[in-house]
């Protein structure tokens, strides 16, 4: 990820909060088998499209795509997700929940070396 250098930090900046995102929905459905649904059934299609979500980001070349997927029946709500990762040259990269929390706090770092260099070229 090293071409990330190029990146502007407002494009950093909405990369950490397509971070945020993906990791604060992960935590507020994982429970989500215990809810009780929506009575009427076009309710619970309404809820259905309102909680399920595609996110995604690239990061020089890396492609990190989120999908959240919620499906209701008259009794339970079921909620999955999936978490990919693909390389410049296209293939997949095995790719765990705590990834998203190293590239977030790598995006953060560079923002702040960058708002560290600002500054040291400012006192100059």
């Amino acid at each position: 990820m090293s071409a990330a250098k190029h990146i502007s930090t407002k494009k950093l900046e909405e990369i950490i909060a397509t971070i945020e995102e993906m990791q604060d929905l992960r935590e507020r459905k994982q429970k989500a088998f215990f809810w009780n649904p929506p009575m009427v059934a076009n309710m619970r299609r309404s809820y259905e499209k309102r909680y399920s979500r595609d996110l995604g980001l690239a990061v020089g070349g890396y492609k990190v795509d989120y999908s959240s997927q919620v499906k209701c029946t008259c009794q339970h709500i079921y909620w999955t997700d999936e978490l990919t990762c693909t390389d410049p040259a296209g293939e997949e990269i095995p790719v765990n929940r705590g990834d998203l929390e190293k590239i977030k706090t790598y995006m953060t770092e560079r923002i702040e070396a960058r708002e560290a260099q600002k500054k040291v070229e400012v006192e100059r």
